[in-house]
């Protein structure tokens, strides 16, 4: 399956703008009919994660979850997120 990696640009153009939105949306839309996975990156406030979502975009980057870390830190995060925690309080916590 192909990728395609929508800029932080674009994300950032929710809700400022109709023409920003309207110019996500139809890029959003291509990548559907394309059957591609869709990843959204520099999201930064629940409103965009929130929006992205009715979108169908099931995969996010942002600093919404926290700044980016070493591998030991991912390892920790994705141990506890296995064992329960919720990602986010982990990523708001390290």
């Amino acid at each position: 399956m192909n990728t395609l990696k929508i800029d932080k640009s674009f994300v950032g153009a929710i809700a400022i703008n109709e023409g920003g939105t309207s110019i996500f949306n139809t890029v959003v839309a291509m990548d559907q009919r394309l059957n591609q996975n869709l990843i959204a990156e520099g999201v930064e406030t629940d409103h965009q994660l929130e929006y992205l979502r009715k979108l169908g975009c099931e995969e996010i980057q942002g600093w919404l979850f926290g700044k980016a870390g070493s591998a030991d830190r991912t390892l920790k995060v994705l141990t506890q997120s296995r064992d329960g925690i919720g990602l986010r309080e982990i990523m708001l916590s390290a």
